[in-house]
């Protein structure tokens, strides 16, 4: 009892420090990506067969992207008994809590981690299993048999390497594809323009726009039921500063290429813009070309 004690005041004393953060930098104790999973108007027993999935999800992405600090505990610490005051029971208890954190992440979080190293959400249990694993390694090196010991050796290295290729070989390729087909496109023709401001829908936009930001200037298309009415007045500021051009980079969520006239017209109070859609660029962005003029009244967005 008193060792699970010392486990639950030790997670307790690791989880308190975040928790803190979050409320003090968001006003949530569980942060920002729980608010887009606890203010969902949703039945109680939707979100909790959504966060089972997700729990079986996310323990099956680190089973993929690190099985060493998964397996080798289940095959060392499991495989034989141990002192109770041992390596062994410590692995267990340390597991248990692994697999409980994968049971809690799972219901605050709103998705599985995307593009940003899939299972990123589970990164604070990672130490935790490498933990576990190395008492299990120490405890089959010091009390199991030989071929035991050759059979955990065996296994430890394909899982080091089914790791390495996952996260060095395949996940580099995977980043390298992603960028060249999704993003390079938009950002070489962006850099070939000339033109300085860009509006972006999205702020995950600029972000992949990164490689830009040091000769352009981002501006973050509020989210809310009037875009037209916003970009038009973005139109008038930039036309205010002498900028007459502009650029306006839209993402494509769920490749749905519907909705994306080949003109666009705002009427702000200042100036009246013309947008022409410039094609699709990489499997993402839309891409719209303002020029703007001077001009007076009418209304704010039309198609």
């Amino acid at each position: 009892l008193r060792t699970w004690l010392a486990v639950a005041a030790g997670v307790g004393l690791a989880v308190a420090p975040f928790v803190a953060a979050n409320r003090a930098l968001y006003g949530r104790p569980l942060g920002m990506h729980a608010l887009q999973v606890l203010e969902r108007a949703e039945p109680l027993a939707t979100r909790l067969v959504a966060a089972a999935h997700r729990a079986v999800v996310l323990m099956g992405m680190l089973l993929v992207y690190a099985p060493i600090v998964v397996a080798v505990p289940a095959l060392a610490a499991f495989g034989h008994r141990g002192r109770p005051d041992g390596a062994v029971p410590i692995a267990r208890r340390v597991a248990l809590v692994t697999v409980l954190f994968v049971g809690a992440a799972a219901l605050v979080v709103p998705n599985l981690g995307g593009l940003q190293w899939g299972p990123r959400y589970l990164m604070p249990v990672v130490p935790l299993a490498a933990w576990a694993t190395g008492l299990g390694w120490d405890e089959t090196l010091r009390r199991g048999s030989r071929r035991l010991r050759i059979a955990a050796a065996s296994v430890a290295a394909v899982l080091l390497a089914c790791g390495f290729g996952v996260n060095a070989v395949a996940g580099v390729g995977n980043l390298r594809r992603n960028y060249a087909r999704r993003v390079l496109p938009a950002v070489e023709l962006v850099s070939s323009s000339g033109v300085v401001p860009v509006v972006v829908n999205d702020q995950h936009v600029a972000q992949e726009m990164a490689a830009l930001m040091h000769d352009r200037r981002f501006f973050l298309l509020p989210d809310d039921d009037r875009p037209g009415e916003r970009l038009a007045e973005l139109a008038d500021a930039f036309h205010r500063a002498g900028r007459d051009r502009f650029l306006m980079i839209v993402a494509l969520y769920g490749g749905d290429a519907a909705g994306f006239p080949p003109e666009v017209e705002l009427h702000g109070a200042l100036a009246r813009s013309t947008g022409r859609l410039l094609g699709r660029y990489g499997d993402f962005y839309r891409i719209y070309r303002f020029e703007t003029s001077p001009a007076a009244g009418g209304s704010p967005f039309r198609r």
